[in-house]
């Protein structure tokens, strides 16, 4: 079934929570983590398991290790002004 979605729809774990650290405005930051949190709600579902500490580490090189953050999600992302 997967296979079938177009490639533009497909994300893997990292992109998702790229797509949340990066989102422009607050509708997109909730479509981002509501979408990652399903994935992560799915991959443990379906015994796929996700990594947090991946994540982190994943945003920790994009940010800087001193960045508040959790399973790679920022926690004091704000919209862009």
């Amino acid at each position: 079934m997967l296979d079938r979605w177009p490639m533009e729809t497909r994300m893997d774990h990292l992109e998702m929570v790229d797509a949340a650290n990066e989102a422009k405005t607050q509708r997109e930051r909730d479509a981002a983590v509501h979408r990652l949190q399903g994935w992560r709600d799915a991959a443990e579902h379906f015994g796929r398991g996700w990594s947090g500490v991946s994540a982190d580490m994943h945003s920790m090189a994009k940010y800087g290790e001193d960045t508040p953050m959790c399973c790679g999600v920022l926690i004091d992302w704000k919209p862009a002004a």
